[in-house]
């Protein structure tokens, strides 16, 4: 088996695990592509199910970033010229197919390629990839400009080609062993190109399925496994394409991998095999596309539960309100009059039930057709109202019009006393407030606070504390 080659990142830029970040660069630097999707927000990613970057590359953090001069992190990998080497997953073509006529490398009368070799070759066929050229901005740029060609002295500077090996001799004798006739080499052996005759796919509706139809997701590995112990693994199943090591914010391995195999049948057969472990530890597996409708339709359910669960807890709270309301409130105090006529003023509903209940509270205006009469404890609504009728041989009226009145029971009457506790609330603020103000003034409001002016017959509605004095009814006369 091919030891696989990582695809580092070279410049970090790690999003929250609820997003997905693909890094490109437009530096000499690094041109390869970082893909973080978050389990818990697969929704979230940037990469989408109409897009060739649909398929995640595997991406390692680089523990220091060459500067111009070269320099490279430290690894333990496979070391070339005193070189640490990186490793990379990224199959582009089938090895099967060999190398087109007029191509200047993959000769199959050369030797095989050596462990080093083979890691060049993935690297450089990984960039110059259907995975990675599509997105990648420089590499695009550079090919541009030159028909299609880029220079090794340029592909020297990226971090993961440089690890491996800085010299170009190298990095063609490599090329020339490749067996998929993906790249070419340029006479004078200073730049290398993306065969024309290899173009990247059109991502037709059909190349989306197809690449769905290969990738797979796994989790249930070991923490501390290898890619290379990864790639071990799914080659049992098929030649692998490419393989993602999924991670969290803090760059740890999340113990589940997207795989992209280089046959669907290959993807099938990891799929449908119902007794596969790795080690003791059966592993959760579904097609990509239906790990990411699966996490999709989690989301909506958790969603669901939540609103469910405020919905109870609202509820609930709104039961609490409720039953402290009533034991808070005098019940059936309340009595409500209709039909007033125009030229009615407070004192004429004042004085019609005063003389059948202890008045302590009338809210009504000049004009009004309605009104709210509060009565203290010593006499219900309902008594009153049935003593001011029979005083009237069966009728009421106020100013020589006749009114009709009900007394506020259940939801009614406790909508009513929450505007009563509210106003008694707003007039307390405000009285605060005046005492406050006072307090700081000189020689005034010193030593006792300020109760606040004394609305009109204040003194004498009894409970009518705090509710708006304009509409307070007088038990006596000014």
């Amino acid at each position: 088996m091919e030891e696989p080659v990582t695809t580092q990142p070279e410049e970090s830029n790690v999003e929250a695990p609820d997003s997905s970040a693909v890094v490109g660069t437009s530096e000499q630097k690094s041109t390869d592509a970082e893909v973080e999707r978050s389990e818990d927000n697969p929704d979230s990613s940037a990469i989408t199910e109409t897009s060739e970057q649909n398929i995640c590359l595997e991406v390692e953090k680089p523990e220091n970033k060459p500067d111009s001069s070269g320099d490279v992190s430290e690894n333990t990998s496979e070391k070339p010229d005193d070189k640490p080497v990186v490793d990379s997953t990224s199959n582009t073509d089938k090895a099967a197919e060999g190398p087109e006529k007029g191509q200047t490398n993959g000769s199959t009368k050369e030797e095989p390629p050596s462990g080093l070799e083979k890691k060049i070759i993935r690297q450089i066929e990984y960039y110059f990839g259907d995975i990675n050229l599509g997105k990648d901005k420089f590499l695009q740029q550079q090919i541009k400009e030159d028909d299609g060609w880029v220079k090794l002295e340029t592909l020297l500077t990226f971090n993961r080609l440089h690890a491996l090996s800085d010299d170009s001799g190298i990095i063609v004798q490599a090329l020339r062993k490749s067996t998929s006739g993906l790249m070419e080499i340029s006479e004078d052996e200073l730049k290398v190109r993306r065969s024309p005759s290899k173009p990247l796919p059109e991502l037709s509706r059909e190349r989306q399925a197809e690449l769905k139809a290969r990738s797979v997701y796994a989790k249930g590995f070991p923490l501390d496994i290898t890619l290379d112990e990864l790639m071990a693994f799914f080659e049992t199943f098929g030649m692998v394409e490419n393989i993602f090591m999924r991670r969290d914010v803090k760059r740890k391995f999340k113990s589940s991998v997207f795989v992209l195999f280089q046959q669907t049948e290959s993807a099938k057969k990891f799929l449908e095999d119902d007794t596969l472990k790795y080690g003791d530890v059966e592993l959760i597996r579904h097609f990509k596309d239906d790990y990411f409708k699966k996490k999709a339709d989690e989301k909506i359910q958790r969603k669901e539960d939540s609103q469910k669960k405020d919905d109870e807890e609202r509820s609930k709270k709104e039961a609490e309100d409720k039953q402290n309301l009533i034991e808070k409130i005098t019940k059936g105090a309340i009595l409500h009059l209709v039909n007033i006529g125009d030229d009615t003023v407070r004192d004429d509903i004042r004085n019609v039930f005063n003389d059948h209940g202890n008045v302590a509270w009338i809210d009504f205006d000049k004009g009004e057709t309605e009104a709210w009469i509060r009565f203290d404890e010593k006499i219900t609504a309902t008594d009153a109202w049935e003593s001011a009728k029979k005083a009237g041989d069966g009728k009421v009226e106020v100013n020589g019009v006749e009114v009709q009145g009900d007394v506020l029971e259940g939801d009614a009457e406790l909508d009513h006393w929450k505007t009563i506790f509210r106003s008694q609330a707003a007039r307390r603020q405000k009285v605060k407030g005046r005492g406050q103000q006072r307090g700081r003034g000189r020689g005034r409001g010193r030593g006792r606070p300020y109760e606040g002016k004394r609305g009109r017959g204040d003194a004498d509605v009894g409970s009518a504390e705090g509710e708006p004095s304009a509409k307070a009814a007088k038990t006596t006369d000014d």
